[in-house]
């Protein structure tokens, strides 16, 4: 989708393109910057901390033990545990 908006984008202008395809031109121009969002950089914090418990239980936990465990002292991680 980049890609095409940068190809397009002196003829017909970022917005105008963003709006006929329904996407945020705000969004765009955030992923042309490279910036990485703070949810990004949580989320893979928390990834990776979700993947320590796991291991260190023998990879036998499920998603339940796994983020009560993640909930435990000293971590203490902030995981919310979606239903679904």
């Amino acid at each position: 989708m980049s890609r095409f908006i940068d190809e397009h984008r002196a003829r017909f202008g970022v917005e105008f393109i963003c709006q006929s395809l329904g996407v945020s031109a705000s969004a765009y121009y955030h992923r042309a910057s490279g910036e990485r969002s703070a949810r990004e950089i949580e989320d893979e914090r928390l990834l990776g901390r979700i993947r320590e418990v796991h291991e260190a239980n023998f990879e036998a936990y499920g998603y339940r033990r796994t983020w009560k465990a993640l909930l435990r002292p000293p971590s203490g991680s902030h995981a919310v545990r979606c239903s679904g």
